[in-house]
């Protein structure tokens, strides 16, 4: 029999409401607790008797109760605690790895790539570009791990583009600018050719560049500034032009790398501290490259091995 059933027929019996039917069957179940022969006649006893063999039950029916009780306590824990842990692994599991495509270019290469929102990026020789995949996503995202690289960008005010370099971002709607950041160079460089472009370093916005404007960021020591630049000297590479403009002879060297494969070397300090502005031409020959560069302060040049000392 249901016990809560049971405990029901009892109560009406305790109260003398109970029919003729619940009757015989708590007073059968009294009586098969003794023998027949030591069934007791007193009412008084019987009555006690009664009493304690009901007590008895509210104590059986009550540990039931405070165990149905204490189990649904621990299945609620274990509810909470299996919710807790899916929800901190949702929250704080770690990200899938973004995924990319690759563009690099060689000595004296030039590519011109066609990404997926149809802007068009230029990546200038020996660079290497990362395109994320998830161009669709929140932000159109390119990283520049070295190089250099001008943009032109699609208008797309739902999802800004994003270039990523040297712990910069760079970010528009739809504009076209070019980015220089070679490994060898101690600085950033990013120029605006149209449009509005924002540069961002460590989460704040240190510059609005608008058409005509450059910035430059240097990687060491994070000194910016702001000033007018010709961009269409900056951008001239695409057209297989490079200018230097009062460019260091590390700046000098990792251009010469790049486009014609020489390796120069300074023979000294003073020439280590001289400023070169000339223009490089795609496809020059190595002593016409040279002699160019020989006769801004009337150096000359020697070969040692790989390298082309200067002095």
């Amino acid at each position: 029999m249901n016990i809560d059933n049971f405990k029901e027929k009892l109560q009406r019996y305790e109260a003398g409401t109970a029919s003729e039917a619940d009757r015989a069957i708590i007073e059968a179940w009294y009586r098969s607790y003794q023998p027949e022969e030591n069934q007791v006649s007193d009412p008084v006893k019987s009555a006690a008797i009664k009493q304690a063999i009901q007590q008895n039950i509210h104590k059986q029916t009550a540990a039931k109760t405070v165990r149905l009780n204490f189990f649904y306590r621990i299945a609620a824990s274990v509810v909470l605690l299996i919710g807790a842990a899916w929800l901190g692994y949702s929250v704080f599991k770690p990200a899938a790895p973004e995924k990319f495509n690759m563009v690099k270019t060689g000595i004296g290469e030039l590519k011109e790539v066609m990404l997926p929102d149809s802007s068009v990026m230029w990546v200038n020789a020996m660079s290497r570009v990362r395109i994320s995949e998830d161009f669709s996503g929140r932000f159109r995202k390119v990283y520049i791990d070295n190089g250099e690289a001008f943009f032109k960008v699609k208008h797309d005010v739902q999802r800004p583009f994003r270039v990523y370099v040297s712990g910069l971002q760079v970010q528009v709607l739809g504009t076209s600018f070019n980015i220089s950041a070679y490994s060898g160079m101690p600085e950033v460089r990013v120029g605006v050719a149209t449009g509005k472009v924002a540069v961002m370093f460590n989460d704040s916005t240190i510059a609005m560049l608008t058409p005509g404007k450059e910035l430059s960021f240097n990687r060491d020591n994070h000194i910016y500034n702001q000033h007018n630049a010709d961009i269409g000297q900056s951008q001239g590479w695409r057209d297989g032009r490079t200018y230097l403009n009062q460019a260091s002879f590390a700046e000098l060297a990792v251009v010469v790398s790049n486009l014609y494969n020489i390796k120069l070397k300074p023979a000294n300090q003073k020439v280590n501290h001289y400023q070169f502005t000339l223009r490089l031409q795609r496809g020059m020959q190595t002593s016409e490259v040279l002699n160019a560069i020989s006769i801004i302060h009337n150096t000359h040049f020697r070969k040692e091995g790989n390298e082309v000392v200067l002095y």
